[in-house]
């Protein structure tokens, strides 16, 4: 496996570490948010959506933990699914009866991985949100943004890229 793979251990307790994170911070910014909640912002940053903040509560702490459990779960989801839904490379190889347990572990944990970064992003997201709903105009830095979103879009890349060479046939 790749030499930036931490143990699948490791990975589930940062996984749970910041889907917790990321609901404690819903849970704080939930009393100072105004009772109309914007939750959809335009290109130019203003807000074009709103709701109340339980569901801005809802959405946002719930993501988290709804995330956070499907990543956790990958291995037991990938044991139940059909191989035929599978997409790997050389799945018939990593499937094989005597590599089909370490090959879930490692893709659990791969997976895992992943959900953080997705974690870390979404609190990103979240922040610039709780940070607009606190102005008095309502807008979003859409600079910074879109900032976050292209070094999430690359961290992506490059988890993806690993991930598939990682599960080329040896």
């Amino acid at each position: 496996m790749s030499k930036y793979t931490i143990k699948s251990g490791s990975n589930k307790r940062i996984l749970i570490l910041s889907g917790a994170i990321g609901s404690v911070i819903a849970f704080y910014y939930y009393s100072m948010m105004p009772a109309m909640t914007a939750i959809q912002f335009g290109f130019d940053g203003q807000a074009t959506g709103f709701a109340g903040k339980g569901v801005f509560l809802l959405i946002t702490g719930g993501l988290h933990i709804f995330l956070t459990a499907l990543f956790y779960f990958t291995p037991v989801l990938l044991n139940k699914i059909p191989r035929e839904y599978i997409n790997l490379p050389s799945k018939e190889y990593w499937f094989a009866p005597v590599r089909q347990v370490e090959t879930t572990r490692k893709i659990g944990g791969e997976m895992c991985l992943f959900g953080t970064f997705t974690n870390v992003f979404l609190i990103f997201c979240s922040a610039m949100s709780y940070q607009a709903n606190l102005t008095e105009n309502k807008s979003l830095d859409t600079g910074m943004f879109l900032a976050g979103l292209v070094v999430y879009l690359a961290v992506t890349a490059f988890w993806a890229y690993r991930f598939h060479r990682d599960f080329q046939r040896p």
